[in-house]
């Protein structure tokens, strides 16, 4: 996975361009070239620039963007595309939060729930990952509604390719690797046994 901070140019600016590009990706104007419309730079890359000939291919780009106040996330695979315009993504994105937070940690930052081999307690934690994946399951069902396109994106997500994600609105970044797309109901319907299993979004 590798992730990228871009900015653009749009062709009614007027001024320094550079300078403006450089402001917004927060480095020296001299490392922006004369005449460009865009630049990016790469924030981080979890994999070997060297092995990305090897990798799978892409299975979905999903992105976040922000337009006149609303929000909207576009979903693109092969043969598949969806948009969804949706202004409660805030309250859902902050609840899930605070569902890994309470999964990490106690009442204060420096009581953390695992021991030095990374185990909790299982009573501890069944109550403790539910929430999480309600919370996680809460915002996937905002972010694909329809149930039919729902089973197409597990479709394209169960083919083991890579999934890329990326911000317009930085301010807001949503925390995909928890997103939960197998139905999860809120505890006040607590199943008897283990969540589902998970299918990550990676």
């Amino acid at each position: 996975m590798q992730s990228f901070l871009a900015a653009a140019a749009l062709t009614t600016i007027e001024g320094d361009v550079n300078g403006a590009l450089a402001a917004a990706l927060s480095v020296e104007p001299l490392a922006v070239r004369d005449g460009v419309g865009y630049v990016a730079r790469q924030e981080y890359s979890a994999v070997d620039p060297n092995a990305v000939s090897a990798l799978a291919g892409r299975t979905l780009s999903i992105v976040a963007n922000e337009s006149a106040g609303q929000k909207i996330f576009s979903i693109k695979g092969k043969d598949f595309f969806s948009t969804t315009v949706n202004a409660n993504i805030r309250p859902r994105v902050t609840a899930l939060r605070a569902a890994l937070t309470a999964a990490s940690h106690g009442k204060l930052p420096e009581e953390y729930r695992y021991d030095d081999g990374n185990n909790g307690k299982a009573p501890e934690l069944f109550a403790l990952l539910w929430d999480l994946a309600s919370s996680g399951w809460d915002l996937w069902s905002l972010l694909v509604p329809p149930v039919d396109r729902q089973e197409e994106v597990r479709k394209l997500l169960g083919n083991g390719g890579i999934v890329t994600a990326a911000h317009v609105d930085l301010a807001e970044a949503v925390p995909w690797s928890l997103i939960y797309d197998q139905c999860h109901p809120r505890r006040s319907i607590r199943r008897t046994g283990p969540p589902h299993r998970r299918s990550s979004m990676r």
